[in-house]
């Protein structure tokens, strides 16, 4: 159970760091105090801020992986685990796994519609 953990942690920081560096801009708004804009952000603060994301998304996924082995080590007897399995990452697993597969979709049709439009 251990490795497993310690796998998803540093799996899930790479991931997560990674996801930060790519969908968070470096020139994010920021209202000050006396209601003055700021867009430009140092860059220690800007690693400081993917580090506490990356941190965040860790913790996230260690929690669900540590309810996860434990509700199946002792099959459903623990309820927090079991409701956490059942009314949180199920329904999230299968909303990702629609998400994916009507992107998928949808790739696929442009694909088809870029290569009709080519060809003909």
């Amino acid at each position: 159970m251990e490795k497993r953990l310690l796998k998803t942690a540093v799996y899930s920081f790479l991931i997560g760091f990674a996801l930060t560096v790519i969908f968070v801009p470096i020139g994010q708004e920021r209202i000050g105090w006396l209601g003055d804009v700021s867009t430009a952000v140092s860059y220690p603060d800007y690693f400081y801020m993917v580090f506490r994301c990356a941190l965040m998304f860790t913790a996230v996924c260690v929690l669900v992986a540590f309810l996860r082995v434990a509700n199946r080590q002792t099959d459903g007897k623990i309820l927090l685990a079991r409701f956490v399995f059942e009314w949180i990452i199920e329904p999230l697993k299968s909303l990702f796994i629609g998400f994916a597969s009507v992107t998928m979709i949808g790739i696929v049709l442009v694909l088809a519609v870029a290569a009709f439009l080519i060809l003909f």
